[in-house]
């Protein structure tokens, strides 16, 4: 969509994790970046959301919890959690632990990965449950269920923001803004949605734009 509206700009697009895009916009390697937020790191980039979601409990379909139609944060208490890696996507795993912990338990930590796809991949073989975007769903393996957890509130919130950095933001960052804003704002019906771990990066190429 976005090089439909803005041909004149050549998108370089790159990929990583939140951590590594926000060090690469710091150095000036990178224009944008599109990461997951909220960000608990320090970070001199300026991120704007774009758009919202919320995370929502992933299942094995064989679980005594995939037979409800919605849950509480303490029905997941006892059970072992596939969580995102500590070293790898420290913010969707701190959003996570502090989820939990909030609703009185820690989470019982099994197995870590890195990428959503293979979270619920996890999932779905029946290793453990798992707090994922919503969205994630579009792009779940079979075997997994999704139920909405009703007392999460604003702990369960996550969004996708645009980090730029002050000193090089690029003319073309406020469109790509806009793209973005867009197609949160339309209908859902996506197959696929940038991995909740491994955000796209954008080097554009110098243009008038």
């Amino acid at each position: 969509m976005f090089r439909e509206r803005f041909p004149q700009v050549e998108p370089e697009l790159r990929e990583g994790t939140t951590p590594q895009m926000l060090r690469q916009v710091e150095r000036g390697d990178l224009d944008l970046a599109l990461v997951r937020y909220p960000v608990i790191e320090a970070t001199s980039a300026m991120l704007r959301p774009v758009g919202s979601d919320v995370l929502v409990a992933a299942l094995p379909g064989t679980s005594p919890l995939a037979r409800k139609r919605t849950l509480r944060m303490r029905d997941l208490s006892a059970q072992p959690f596939v969580a995102y890696s500590a070293a790898a996507a420290m913010n969707l795993r701190s959003q996570v632990v502090a989820a939990c912990q909030d609703a009185g338990f820690t989470p019982r930590i099994v197995q870590e990965a890195v990428q959503v796809q293979t979270v619920l991949s996890l999932v779905g073989s029946g290793v453990g449950v798992a707090l994922v975007p919503s969205l994630s769903r579009m792009q779940a393996p079979a075997g997994v269920e999704f139920r909405k957890l009703s007392d999460g509130g604003k702990r369960l919130e996550t969004a996708l923001a645009v980090a730029t950095h002050p000193r090089n933001e690029p003319a073309a960052a406020p469109r790509f803004r806009e793209v973005l804003a867009n197609v949160g704002r339309g209908p859902r019906r996506f197959r696929r949605w940038p991995r909740a771990d491994r955000p796209d990066a954008l080097r554009h190429q110098p243009c008038t734009a």
